[in-house]
């Protein structure tokens, strides 16, 4: 199957020099110039100029995809680092135990307990 373009955008060429020569003095700046089968109905022009590269446009579209990830990765950190400030700024808390729930404390929870082996 033969590859062909076509179009009244297109600028079609005999020559990948002629092609790459008016690369550097038109619009196509930032094309590349490319083989094809039959440019605009036309067998005898082989190179067409595209309006621009697919690499750098598959480049700009990695690039700015990076660029998201990078500022999600970072809003997310400065939103888990202001969550920190905020915790540690807290004042420490302090239980208030009636005198009933500190016999029951000291009861169960003695800082020293007996430990006994059995063997």
């Amino acid at each position: 199957m033969p590859f062909t373009v076509s179009g009244s955008f297109i600028e079609c060429f005999s020559s990948i020099e002629s092609c790459r020569w008016r690369k550097r003095t038109s619009l196509c700046s930032f094309g590349e110039c490319f083989y094809v089968d039959m440019c605009n109905d036309r067998s005898d022009v082989n190179y067409y100029c595209s309006a621009a590269s697919p690499y750098k446009a598959i480049f700009i579209a990695l690039a700015v995809l990076f660029i998201l990830f990078l500022c999600c990765c970072g809003g997310f950190s400065i939103l888990m680092w202001n969550n920190y400030q905020k915790r540690s700024r807290l004042p420490e808390l302090n239980y208030v135990l009636r005198p009933l729930d500190q016999q029951f404390v000291q009861q169960q929870y003695h800082p020293r307990p007996a430990t006994t082996t059995h063997y």
